[in-house]
């Protein structure tokens, strides 16, 4: 009140609006700082509190960026202020500005030097140099040295700092880098996934709260048939969560791939009272129904069937479900009157689409146990030949439920839809629909329809990583076939372009199948010195032209040195056709 009867034009004007300024909020006092002149900005930080080295500190942060870079500009303030924010706050804070370039930045913050960091800063920094290198192993190596400095004196108490810096660690290792999900290679012993795994579950004791890596490490375990640790992963969930919707869903699926389907239903019924329009768990009732319904209808117990299917349409959510539950009734109207039973049958396939309904109907008799082809002729069905787009899809999104939920598709089911499936290839795709044909392709073990699909968008997209990897891998489906160096240097950069992009799923799975074709074959080994042949023929004519040999061994040609001739028309080899060249190689 006093303030405001000083007149605007007074002298003590300036003075005025700087006590204004202090006593603003914390909320509102940085704004009006910013818009005042230097010396009512000067009085209002004095009348604050705040000291010389605090006023320019903060200039510093509210000087214009320019043209440097937001880290390394505020990088150099904390250096240069380190002695008035604490040395310990500068050097942690400036190490997490740091982390993305951190060798490189280090090297221009002289606050930042190697003797003034703590052994955990100091392997904290290697990790992240370390995973500049998109190695996994040398990355889960570095991340472990992490965690050994934080385990020094002894592992910290579950729920402390350290724990939960340790935990989270071990789950970067899956969060970040997917490693999880890294294939074994099938000539050594140990497993990065396997010892990632292990990580996950130390982690739920440094940190027992944090749910999702339990739901991740219970779902791993299911995925991979391991039901007893998955069990008893679960409980510990359970005991902490026993009414949580996920941990309860997760008790479902786990319960159904075992075979547990009374002890399924529990839980599904527990989650419908916590979440009542719970699509997922509907459906799974669904089909716990639908499946008792089959055993009953390949008894021959037409009347209990019907009535399990009774039951099963109270959850029937939609129009496939629909369509399996006619399938059914279909079939049991086919054991007493055939034609009715034909008629019924094309009725449902037609309702979801030549391709995915004939899918959805041979996957049916396929868990009847009858053989698709046979059924298929029996049945009459049409053989389709191009399907639409809209058909198409909707089968492939089938399949892979099928997939997730069933197992392996039958190789004779496969068989069937492969020659309407390839000459899919031929329709008009987005990127993302080429990806998922050929993913899905893979997943059935048809390699010519993949190779096809590939192909045909490597045409619109040349490429494109995950092309390139689902094109090398449908026509290289021997692991031990040569393959030339421009196969090696196309998937090489085809990897470098995914780690480019941030997709390290489909770099590691590159990388992976390289290891793969690379690797000699079991039971072959190399010499440890090389043979006296060999070395005179090194002496003769030069190690170059002895790796052009190799080389050319691998794709088909014979340099000039070693054929005899001025001139060789060059010849590539067949995939799958035997070189009479490399045959002794190695003998």
């Amino acid at each position: 009140a006093l303030l405001q009867r000083i007149p605007p034009d007074s002298a003590f004007a300036p003075l005025v609006r700087a006590a204004e300024i202090a006593l603003l909020p914390d909320s509102s006092f940085d704004a009006r700082l910013q818009q005042a002149g230097e010396m009512t900005r000067r009085f209002a930080a004095a009348l604050r509190g705040w000291t010389q080295a605090r006023l320019a500190l903060w200039l510093e942060l509210n000087r214009p960026v320019g043209n440097s870079a937001p880290a390394d500009r505020l990088g150099k303030v904390i250096g240069r202020h380190s002695h008035l924010l604490d040395t310990a706050w500068a050097q942690h804070y400036g190490l997490r500005l740091f982390m993305q370039q951190a060798p490189q930045r280090r090297k221009r913050s002289s606050w930042l030097s190697e003797d003034d960091l703590t052994p955990f800063q100091q392997q904290l920094v290697a990790a992240w140099q370390t995973e500049a290198t998109n190695d996994p192993w040398e990355i889960y190596a570095s991340w472990q040295r992490v965690i050994q400095t934080l385990r020094q004196p002894s592992d910290p108490l579950p729920g402390s700092t350290g724990a939960l810096r340790i935990a989270l660690i071990q789950r970067r290792l899956e969060t970040q880098w997917h490693l999880l999900g890294y294939p074994d290679n099938p000539w050594d012993g140990d497993s990065l996934a396997q010892r990632v795994l292990a990580q996950l579950e130390e982690s739920l004791h440094f940190d027992p709260d944090d749910k999702p890596t339990y739901i991740r490490v219970i779902s791993h375990h299911r995925e991979a048939k391991a039901l007893k640790q998955a069990r008893r992963v679960l409980e510990q969930a359970l005991a902490r969560w026993p009414d949580n919707v996920a941990v309860l869903t997760e008790a479902m699926e786990t319960a159904v791939t075992g075979n547990a389907y009374k002890k399924a239903a529990t839980y599904a019924h527990r989650v419908l009272a916590l979440d009542p329009i719970n699509s997922k768990v509907i459906d799974k009732l669904f089909e716990m129904h639908l499946s008792h319904a089959r055993k009953l209808l390949g008894k021959g117990r037409n009347d209990l069937t019907e009535r399990e299917l009774l039951a099963a349409s109270e959850w029937a959510r939609g129009d496939k479900a629909a369509v399996k539950l006619n399938i059914l009734h279909g079939l049991i109207l086919f054991n007493t009157d055939e034609q009715a039973g034909k008629t019924a049958l094309q009725a449902a396939i037609d309702h979801l689409g030549g391709l995915t309904g004939q899918l959805v109907l041979l996957l049916e008799l396929a868990l009847l146990g009858r053989a698709p082809k046979d059924t298929a002729k029996q049945l009459k069905l049409a053989k389709i030949a191009t399907p639409e787009k809209a058909d198409f899809l909707q089968c492939l999104r089938e399949l892979r439920r099928s997939l997730d939920g069933k197992g392996p598709l039958p190789q004779a089911i496969a068989t069937y839809f492969e020659p309407a499936l390839k000459r899919a290839a031929s329709l008009d795709l987005t990127l993302q629909e080429s990806e998922i044909a050929c993913e899905t392709l893979h997943r059935i073990d048809l390699d010519k329809a993949r190779l096809a699909h590939a192909r045909a968008a490597l045409k619109r997209w040349p490429g494109q990583p995950a092309l390139e990897l689902h094109a090398f891998e449908a026509s290289h489906t021997d692991a031990y076939a040569p393959i030339t160096e421009a196969q090696i240097t196309r998937l090489d950069d085809a990897a470098e372009r995914a780690r480019a992009a941030g997709d390290t799923r489909t770099a590691n799975r590159i990388a992976s199948t390289l290891h793969q074709h690379l690797a000699p074959p079991p039971g072959m080994s190399l010499p440890d010195e090389p043979p006296e042949e060999f070395r005179e023929l090194v002496e003769d004519i030069g190690i170059e032209a002895v790796m052009e040999a190799f080389e050319a061994m691998l794709g088909g040609d014979l340099p000039d040195e070693l054929s005899g001739k001025k001139t060789r028309k060059k010849r590539r080899r067949k995939p799958g056709e035997d070189d009479p060249n490399q045959l002794g190689m190695f003998e």
